[in-house]
């Protein structure tokens, strides 16, 4: 009688498979870790260290551009970049101790690509593009932009992103079986997969941490705001980065403080001007009223005591 459980040398795929997946999914960081605001003394989850952080640093290796050395057409850019990420490292500190003693001393440095973009990792290496110095941008400008990848690695969102890339990869890799290129491609292909499938909430979670470290770093959302408006980014400028930046721009004009409407002064220069009936009833010779009196049938605008003289009419030139 044939056997009913499984055959001698049969793979086991979906047993392996299973196992590997939960695996895969325990590494993955707590849902917590994405708290749009990660609050001061908050608990955390694994966060830039071991296969999580090791998984991030590859897709940071093989994504971002390589470090642009120090020369002289880009020491001002450099320079720049180096001043407000150290001043935002401090803000760091001061704002999410718990989050800065994980993560250590963040490494931002300037990527050797024309490309408008920056990226970040877990482990808190953040590259901005050679491309960004082309707008000239000041240094709020520059905050922003650095502030926006330090928020991304605070919140967890590198981790969590490589606990479901693992897991995607693990049953990509079960259904297409080949060979190590292969899943080098399935493994960053999930990678971006589970970036793209959160990319909007968690580039609004970045904000928001990013808009607490501005604070802490002394910049206002005034000033934030102008620098974004002197240098705008092109409308029709490329790449998903190009695209969320803009998105992180509209929130940080909605949350600057509004000027309330200015006060009308008529014309002529008066604050507390006559009446029309008055202009009309008004001869030349007759004494101004003064601020505050109810006006009369014979009341002078003070804009008009100062043109006209007691004896004559300056304007017509005719006499009383």
């Amino acid at each position: 009688m044939k056997h009913q459980g499984a055959v001698r040398g049969e793979p086991r795929w979906p047993w392996a498979g299973a196992a590997l997946i939960c695996a895969a999914l325990c590494l993955a960081p707590p849902a917590a870790a994405e708290s749009p605001v990660v609050e001061a003394g908050a608990p955390a989850g694994m966060q830039g260290g071991g296969l999580l952080g090791a998984h991030s640093d590859l897709r940071f290796a093989l994504l971002a551009p390589p470090r642009k050395q120090d020369d002289a057409g880009s020491a001002a850019y450099q320079a720049q970049v180096r001043r407000v990420a150290a001043r935002l490292q401090a803000a760091s500190k001061r704002a999410y101790p718990d989050a800065s003693r994980r993560i250590g001393a963040f490494d931002v440095h300037v990527a050797d690509t024309e490309q408008l973009s920056a990226m970040s990792s877990s482990t808190g290496k953040v590259a901005l593009s050679t491309g960004i110095a082309r707008l000239q941008p000041g240094d709020a400008w520059l905050a922003f932009v650095i502030a926006r990848e330090m928020g991304h690695v605070i919140a967890g969102h590198h981790d969590s992103n490589a606990g479901a890339s693992i897991a995607a990869s693990v049953v990509m890799n079960l259904v297409l079986p080949g060979s190590g290129f292969l899943k080098s491609a399935l493994s960053l292909g999930g990678s971006e997969f589970a970036f793209g499938s959160r990319r909007e909430r968690q580039a609004s979670e970045a904000d928001q941490i990013a808009f607490k470290l501005l604070e802490a770093a002394g910049y206002t959302d005034k000033v934030v705001l102008r620098d974004l408006r002197l240098r705008p980014l092109a409308e029709d400028a490329p790449g998903a980065w190009a695209a969320d930046f803009r998105a992180s721009v509209a929130r940080v004009d909605m949350k600057a403080p509004r000027k309330g409407p200015a006060a009308t002064v008529p014309r002529g220069g008066d604050a507390n001007a006559a009446p029309a009936a008055d202009l009309v009833a008004w001869r030349p010779g007759q004494a101004p009223r003064a601020r505050g009196v109810a006006a009369s049938a014979t009341a002078v605008p003070r804009y008009a005591a100062n043109v006209f003289a007691a004896d004559a009419c300056a304007l017509c030139g005719s006499q009383p």
